[in-house]
């Protein structure tokens, strides 16, 4: 800011980027953390009928293709967004390796 730059540009150019990885890592434990309480679910949605309860019902009947084919794509979607971010820190590790040696 001492150089001329306003509050936004700063936050765009210097801050966020900081803090990306953080906030990347912090939606991805907060998603995990929320998808597997239950229990919190249960009681918070009355008749509102969640992801988690769509599934733990259809569980104690019985078994339907329905469970298997949602839990695969949870898998495939959870497995794609580590492997996007995975890749993105190795690209700003390249990165900064490169503007280090240079």
């Amino acid at each position: 800011m001492n150089l001329g730059a306003s509050e936004l540009v700063v936050f765009r150019e210097v801050i966020l980027p900081l803090v990306r990885p953080a906030l990347i890592s912090v939606f991805m434990l907060a998603f995990t953390d929320a998808f597997g309480e239950f229990v919190v679910a249960w009681f918070v949605a009355g008749f509102t009928e969640t992801l988690p309860i769509t599934i733990w019902t259809s569980l104690r009947q019985v078994i339907s293709p329905k469970v298997y084919a949602l839990s695969s794509v949870i898998i495939l979607v959870t497995l794609g967004i580590s492997l996007v971010s995975q890749l993105w820190v190795i690209r700003q590790t390249r990165l900064t390796s490169k503007v280090q040696t240079s």
